[in-house]
């Protein structure tokens, strides 16, 4: 067993790092689903799992979602889940991701879970059900103080961001839906690796300024990618607060990891 996990999460650092690169090649491709291959007849839920994982890198959603559900009706492990939820995310479907982890965070509502689908609900624009699952950590985990959880101080900011520039959770869901379609027709929602909130104000009305980093390679045009977000959210009718959601896109680096 110690042979095959190892083996799977060798496999699955391959496949981020496949994700990193801007075009991977038809050989690393096929390296990997070689590798993916061997591990079918010891684990065939992983194998389903793996190439799930692979075909969300390669940009499609079929067969990543049609391998992924193949891995669940197999088993009902919590890192299936995940990890059909990180696909779908990598292919712009958060509100399914959400969706997943949601699942997840129901059969453990642990710190790593909480954190999770804490980070989906802000990749969605969706809080809906955010004090409701704060409720049901802080009960399942009674000993851990909500001051320390870094999800639970991040949600806490972001809701008093939105709260004191008056945008309301429709605009937000909305907004974030947005951008998502403009960095999947821009090629570079796959790369985002965090996303920092901030209060400003301008012109003495407050807005909230939103960081999008991500993993950026060198033929990315960060302008191009803000300009289209700008144009996108000027042109947002259903979107009452478009003036007050400010988005910028920037390169992901170490140093900024300790603040996203």
């Amino acid at each position: 067993m110690a042979v095959q996990l190892t083996t799977t999460s060798t496999v699955t650092d391959q496949i981020n790092q496949l994700a990193k690169t801007a075009r991977p090649t038809d050989f690393e491709v096929r390296r990997v689903k070689r590798e993916i291959e061997r591990l079918k007849a010891a684990d065939i839920a992983q194998h389903y799992m793996l190439l799930g994982m692979l075909y969300s890198v390669l940009g499609d959603e079929k067969e990543c979602r049609e391998n992924h559900e193949r891995s669940l009706k197999l088993s009902s492990e919590i890192i299936f889940l995940e990890n059909y939820a990180f696909s779908l995310k990598r292919l712009g479907a958060s509100a399914d991701a959400l969706r997943l982890l949601l699942r997840a965070f129901d059969m453990a509502p642990v710190e790593e879970v909480f954190e999770e689908a804490a980070q989906a609900m802000i990749f969605a624009g969706d809080l809906t059900q955010y004090e409701q699952i704060l409720d049901r950590f802080a009960k399942a985990n009674p000993e851990r103080s909500l001051d320390k959880v870094h999800a639970a101080r991040y949600i806490r900011n972001v809701k008093s961001y939105l709260d004191r520039a008056d945008v309301s959770s429709d605009d937000f869901r909305a907004a974030m839906q947005l951008i998502e379609s403009v960095m999947l027709a821009m090629k570079c929602r796959g790369s985002v690796e965090a996303i920092n909130f901030h209060g400003g104000t301008f012109d003495g009305v407050p807005h909230v300024n939103v960081d999008i980093l991500i993993n950026a390679d060198s033929g990315l045009g960060l302008n191009f990618v803000n300009d289209a977000i700008a144009d996108a959210m000027a042109s947002a009718d259903d979107i009452e607060a478009w003036n007050r959601l400010v988005f910028t896109v920037s390169e992901w680096t170490v140093d900024k990891e300790e603040v996203a």
